[in-house]
């Protein structure tokens, strides 16, 4: 019988020391890329009270001298990258963490449930932790959730944007 990698269903896979090793040492090298797109008019999904974002963590690399020697790099063994784009004939980019989510701004927001609806099925699961508005104008959560921070105070550092990460890889 073959020895499995995992402990159980449910662990996390065996480590391996040197490649840890190996994935320590990039991290002074990784870039993260953030960016953000938000419509200035519309409604439902471009309701300028929302906004998308994206982001990324990238390794530039070169060619390894170790490669020419039979050794893997890091980069090359199995789960360590989502992707690897050839930038020329020296370096390549890998992408080691992408992240996808919307922002949205509860005072300017016109409708939070078209909003979130517009978007996508994943999306439209967030619907049931919005309430109506409050005296001031600003998207309420439900009443569950506001118990839940032990205030009710409508402070705008407090509750001005709502940022969920929905798609993680």
């Amino acid at each position: 019988m073959e020895k499995s990698e995992y402990y159980g269903p449910m662990a996390a896979r065996r480590r391996d020391p040197d490649l840890s090793r190996q994935l320590l040492a990039q991290l002074e090298w990784v870039e993260l890329h953030l960016n953000n797109q938000a419509s200035l008019a519309g409604s439902d999904e471009t309701d300028p009270g929302t906004s998308d974002w994206w982001a990324s963590a990238t390794v530039r690399v070169l060619p390894d001298e170790d490669e020419a020697d039979g050794i893997q790099p890091w980069y090359k063994a199995e789960g360590t990258a989502l992707s690897t784009k050839r930038l020329d004939e020296e370096s390549s980019d890998i992408t080691i963490f992408e992240a996808t989510g919307l922002t949205i701004d509860l005072q300017h927001v016109e409708d939070v449930h078209d909003a979130l609806d517009a978007r996508s099925e994943d999306y439209a699961k967030f619907i049931p932790l919005f309430g109506g508005r409050d005296q001031f104008g600003f998207v309420t959560l439900q009443d569950d959730l506001e118990d839940l921070r032990g205030s009710k105070s409508r402070s705008p550092a407090l509750t001005s944007s709502f940022t969920q990460p929905v798609g993680i890889r």
